[in-house]
């Protein structure tokens, strides 16, 4: 994953990034993204996040998530043994199946009403880890974006990039244009390193030395 940041100071861009790589790390989506592109005009104010999903996707089918057993004649059993799916699998089966035939008995558990094994396994479960991605970008996104900034404007980007702008104030199309000819161009390498950066802002070590009529 590559993460390039830029702003009208060097140790505010380190910074920026440093929380960029936190927070993607904390997510544990590093595998997800593959491209942060963040630049902030610290006196409009403004800031721009552009994501790049990384394009490969993990192949799973159905029957890497769920275990299924028939009850009777026309109820079908599931367990879903990957819990982060769950709420991804719900709404799935909702809309393929209807509500009136979906039973969620706890989280992980379910009833199929008139519904068989073959009717689960031919949904397009892929659409799941897309929607779980798009999900944990945007999660990452409103982390980073500095909390004062509550104009928020998703951008037109293609299917595989997410961008978006925010301020304090109202976004104008200057901002829009101002953002984009910035980002139009090679990001700039940072010249202060993260060594550099740490060290400035360590703390001296005091030098502790014991008062010597304090021992007998």
């Amino acid at each position: 994953m590559e993460v390039h940041v830029e702003t009208d100071e060097e140790e505010g861009a380190l910074a920026l990034k440093q929380l960029v790589e936190y927070v993607v790390a904390d997510l544990g989506i590093s595998r997800v993204v593959e491209e942060v592109r963040v630049y902030m005009d610290v006196e409009k104010p403004l800031f721009y996040i552009r994501v790049r999903k990384n394009p490969s996707v993990e192949k799973i089918e159905m029957k890497d998530i769920v275990e299924m057993k028939e009850r009777g004649i026309d109820t079908l059993e599931m367990e879903i043994r990957r819990e982060e799916y769950a709420p991804y699998l719900l709404q799935m089966f909702w809309e393929a199946f209807g509500e009136e035939r979906v039973r969620q008995i706890r989280h992980n558990r379910l009833e199929l009403i008139g519904v068989t094994k073959e009717d689960v396994l031919k949904l397009p479960v892929s659409d799941i880890k897309e929607r779980e991605k798009d999900t944990l970008i945007q999660d990452m996104i409103f982390r980073i974006k500095p909390i004062g900034f509550r104009i928020v404007k998703k951008l037109d980007a293609d299917e595989n990039v997410v961008a978006y702008i925010a301020s304090e104030n109202p976004i104008t199309e200057d901002d829009i244009k101002e953002v984009e000819a910035v980002v139009s161009r090679p990001p700039k390498p940072l010249s202060l390193t993260e060594e550099e950066f740490m060290k400035k802002y360590e703390k001296p070590r005091k030098l502790y030395v014991p008062y010597k009529e304090s021992y007998v």
